[in-house]
């Protein structure tokens, strides 16, 4: 049952980026479509709607520092925790809510590769190529605005890393746009692509097998989650 949750949870994915292609167009109707078959598979979906409002926009260097600002005081508050218990008394989402704020999904995430990484390259590309990113017709800023709110969703439920694994591992999906343009655009040169391309293979590698030895609960004991996929790791 948990590989298919898996599964489950990666055509959930598929069908939010899909939802996620028709920001741009500003199809609303399509976007909601695709959302809503989304969340067929898994309600957590749903969260992303207001993504449509959210992403395809240029953000001022203010309100970007304040969105930063207040993320990290939510981790430092511990103010997920306290929204979450809130959460429990929403109607369709109450039950899923409290199931998942359980003592062994209360685990910190804390500052995570990905959490790092995300904040740096949206640094990177916010303020580095800043006349891209406003480019009204240039498709950059979503992915770019898709690596803010990476980092935002990793601050807000920091508490519970459940929520981190479910929500932000769709806004991550963003890095297989971000990094080639990474590496095409910034590092000029064959040697100095040669050493960024390292870079990413090793951060891939350290992601990955982060993954593959998370612990859920078992029968009473700490097992693998991804045990399976073991195998094509040693090949």
């Amino acid at each position: 049952q948990f590989q298919l949750n898996i599964v489950r949870h990666g055509i959930m994915a598929s069908f939010v980026w899909l939802a996620f292609s028709y920001i741009k167009e500003c199809s609303l109707k399509k976007f909601v479509f695709f959302l809503l078959i989304a969340a067929g598979f898994q309600l957590a979906a749903l969260a992303f709607f207001p993504f449509y409002f959210l992403l395809n926009r240029c953000y001022m260097q203010k309100s970007v520092v304040t969105l930063i600002f207040i993320s990290l005081i939510f981790v430092m508050l511990g103010v997920s925790q306290k929204i979450l218990l809130l959460g429990t008394k929403i109607p369709v989402f109450g039950e899923f809510v409290n199931y998942y704020i359980l003592d062994f999904y209360g685990r910190n995430v804390d500052a995570s590769y990905g959490f790092s990484v995300n904040l740096f390259l949206f640094l990177l590309l916010y303020f580095g190529m800043r006349s891209v990113y406003n480019d009204i017709s240039n498709h950059l800023k979503i992915f770019v605005n898709l690596l803010l709110y990476s980092f935002i969703l990793s601050c807000f439920f920091n508490a519970y890393a459940v929520f981190v694994e479910r929500l932000v591992s769709v806004t991550n999906m963003t890095l297989l746009f971000i990094l080639p343009y990474v590496l095409h655009k910034i590092f000029i040169g064959k040697v100095n692509k040669t050493i960024a391309f390292a870079c990413i293979v090793v951060y891939a590698m350290l992601m990955f097998t982060k993954t593959l030895y998370t612990p859920v609960p078992l029968g009473g004991k700490y097992e693998y989650q991804f045990i399976p996929y073991q195998y094509s790791f040693v090949i």
